[in-house]
């Protein structure tokens, strides 16, 4: 999907996927990024499961370290509220 407006995030957002790292160098699972506020990003590259917003300005190591060759849940959703980040159904930070 090419990255426009109605993916930035001005309201409600949830992603969700079923990820199976097979190495420890990932990039972005998914990703929107117009080099503005409203991006997102879920990934495991720092080691962690990690959601980001906003250009970096709310982002959340969920502690929880990248198993490789396993499948693991991983969950962002975005709110007036803040972000928050869930791993296998169980909430692992918020902003």
């Amino acid at each position: 999907i090419t990255a426009g407006s109605a993916l930035q995030l001005t309201t409600n957002l949830t992603v969700s996927a079923w990820i199976y790292p097979r190495s420890a160098a990932q990039p972005p699972i998914f990703k929107e990024s117009t080099g503005g506020n409203g991006d997102w990003l879920i990934t495991g590259s720092s080691g962690n499961w990690r959601c980001q917003t906003n250009g970096g300005t709310g982002s959340v190591d969920t502690g929880v370290a990248v198993a490789l060759n396993t499948w693991t849940h991983v969950t962002l959703t975005y709110s007036a509220a803040g972000l928050s980040c869930y791993i296998n159904g169980l909430a692992k930070g918020t902003t």
